[in-house]
């Protein structure tokens, strides 16, 4: 058995409903456990419901369970840090996959005595990224998936400037057709904002 077998029925276009991935996860772990195929089971899942119900399938076999579960994935950068190596670490973590990977680091947190220097090279390399259609060759950054969703950054990066943070690369809706939006960096950001 392997995951693609557990997953008949369901293609990229569909989205299963919280019942289905219960039969699924059930169904995969007690394959999985009974078939003696494997000792862990790792997962992406869409949900915290779904971890929970993947430990509770997996508990009576005392199974390992590894899961990402949609978190906030800080990257942190420390006073001795490379830099340069820093701001390319960067830039992968946030933008691979289209910003879209479930490991995307979502915030960073950097030490005082390099944060300013950080800052500023992680602005200027985003700055020299052409934003446009995957179909453009110079494009590195395209669009966010739908208008709901640029206007949920917009809203939060406006929400966070309205409390304190400042802006020191992007921060706006770039007009025109698409869902793009400027590559942004803020700074002093209040840790209650949202």
């Amino acid at each position: 058995d392997t995951v693609d077998d557990d997953l008949v029925g369901v293609t990229d276009t569909e989205v299963p409903t919280r019942a289905t991935w219960r039969a699924m996860v059930s169904a995969a772990a007690t394959r999985w456990t009974l078939g003696n195929l494997t000792s862990a089971i790792p997962m992406t899942s869409p949900g915290i419901w779904f971890g929970r119900r993947l430990i509770a399938d997996s508990a009576e076999q005392v199974l390992r369970v590894s899961m990402e579960l949609g978190g906030n994935a800080p990257l942190l950068v420390f006073e001795d840090a490379d830099l340069d190596k820093a701001v390319d670490g960067a830039l992968l973590a946030k933008l691979r996959n289209g910003g879209e990977a479930c490991t995307a680091a979502n915030r960073l947190l950097v030490h005082r005595s390099v944060a300013e220097e950080f800052t500023q090279r992680l602005a200027d390399r985003f700055g020299q990224y052409t934003v446009g259609r995957g179909t453009l060759p110079d494009a590195k950054i395209g669009p966010l998936v739908d208008e709901d969703t640029r206007e949920k950054v917009d809203r939060l990066v406006t929400s966070a400037v309205e409390a304190g943070a400042k802006v020191v690369t992007g921060g706006r809706k770039i007009p025109g057709a698409g869902y793009f939006y400027q590559p942004t960096v803020l700074t002093d950001i209040p840790k209650d904002a949202e």
